[in-house]
């Protein structure tokens, strides 16, 4: 009887020291990829709404390299727009529809996406032509340009 308390001691013991073991290895263990990956976007999402875009977009491109989900591009095709890269944000949202044209997000995509082709390509087009004009009159009188007064004569 008193072998079998002993014995039982013994493995009491032996178990409490194995948990305690598991436990700190536990927490010694990294965490794995996915929830890494959850960690970044959460950090992106935060500084996007604080306006610190190229953090967002670093955050994001860690999730992306850890977990290559399609929501991530479409992420960061909002950082790239709000920092005021077009092109970039462009081809992001072009990304995304690629691989989710059916997606939670594909239908701002394809707004987004068609905006700023716009955008881009009044930018492509250039400023207006400037011209120079001069008006001459042998009556004084007022000048007016579309409608606006430019000067007197």
């Amino acid at each position: 009887m008193k072998t079998a308390g002993i014995i039982l001691s013994g493995l009491f013991l032996l178990l409490a020291t194995t948990t305690a073991s598991f436990a700190e290895e536990e927490k010694e263990a990294p965490v794995d990829e996915r929830t890494q990956a959850a960690l970044h976007v959460k950090a992106g999402k935060r500084l996007l709404d604080l306006g610190e875009y190229d953090k967002a977009i670093v955050e994001y491109q860690a999730a992306f390299a850890l977990i290559p989900h399609p929501q991530m591009l479409f992420n960061l095709g909002q950082a790239f727009q709000r920092k005021g890269d077009k092109v970039k944000a462009a081809e992001h949202y072009e990304k995304y529809l690629a691989i989710e044209a059916k997606g939670k997000s594909a239908q701002q995509a394809f707004e987004m996406l068609a905006m700023l082709k716009e955008a881009l390509a009044k930018e492509a087009d250039g400023p207006p032509p400037v011209a120079k004009v001069t008006v001459t009159s042998s009556v004084p009188g007022d000048v007016q340009l579309d409608g606006k007064m430019v000067g007197k004569t």
